[in-house]
């Protein structure tokens, strides 16, 4: 009988530190979850700083090219695109838009799409107390015009672009990547 007793009380205790040394290891590993959560945060939110002031000075400089993926639609939702043939490049005053829609129709560039290639005017660059910078600008091309619209959020580089005809009221909503100019990146079609 003492022998059960023993081995009971044994068991009972060998159960008891093993079950404290484990919520020790938790609270340990969840402190370390914790500041590893932390330290991802302000890496990723360096990482996104470092991008923005990389767009921001090509913005600023008029040498940069935004590269579309995604096209949003009047009536909500949005299309996904190809950013090596939907972009907007501009290096000093020269830009040139193209937007693809459906590269399996054919379009004026040749590719299904329309490209705007001209000469650029009426720039305006703009920041916001919450590092908001605003770009706006006049492409005037042989047969087309329009003007362009950027908002460069402080978090990173995505770009919201507006593009809007000059002879239509047809705004086109795009959204994007901004950097600095790199014409081996984007595969451009024929200007209208």
């Amino acid at each position: 009988m003492k022998r059960i007793a023993l081995i009971a009380l044994s068991i009972l205790l060998v159960t008891g530190a093993t079950a404290q040394s484990t919520s020790e290891d938790r609270n340990i590993s969840k402190a370390e979850r914790k500041a590893a959560r932390a330290e991802a945060r302000r890496a990723s939110q360096e990482a996104m700083d470092a991008q923005y002031e990389v767009a921001n000075k090509a913005l600023n400089e008029l040498n940069f090219l935004v590269k579309f993926d995604r096209l949003f639609l009047r009536q909500g939702g949005s299309i996904s695109l190809t950013p090596q043939t939907n972009f907007l490049s501009v290096t000093g005053n020269k830009a040139t838009i193209q937007i693809i829609g459906d590269p399996t129709a054919f379009g004026p560039n040749g590719l299904g799409g329309i490209t705007l290639e001209g000469q650029i005017s009426g720039i305006t660059i703009s920041t916001s107390k919450k590092g908001i910078t605003y770009f706006e600008a006049t492409v005037n091309g042989h047969s087309l015009s329009a003007t362009i619209k950027l908002t460069l959020s402080r978090n990173g580089n995505l770009t919201r672009a507006d593009i809007i005809p000059t002879f239509r009221n047809n705004r086109i909503a795009l959204e994007g990547i901004l950097q600095p100019f790199d014409a081996t990146e984007v595969f451009k079609g024929k200007a209208s």
